[in-house]
């Protein structure tokens, strides 16, 4: 069985929590338990998931009047 671990960010993109998503039969099953993470609590604004150093999926939930490039880019 594959070890899917993901990684919740803030609006800022920094790390906040990771997270083992132990049980997870594939990808699809991985995908549907870090969106659940992400709905868990509003102060996660994004999250990705990897299986070792391959990347599966990631999502950015963007703020009201962003563009949704995400980690957020300052002007330079």
């Amino acid at each position: 069985m594959a070890i899917y671990r993901c990684y919740l960010f803030n609006s800022g993109g920094h790390i906040i929590k990771t997270e083992d998503l132990a049980g997870c039969s594939d990808e699809q099953e991985a995908r549907r338990a870090a969106l659940s993470l992400l709905n868990s609590e509003a102060r996660y604004c994004g999250l990705s998931v990897w299986e070792g150093e391959r990347k599966i999926f990631a999502e950015f939930i963007p703020a009201n009047g962003q563009s949704g490039i995400w980690p957020l880019e300052r002007a330079a």
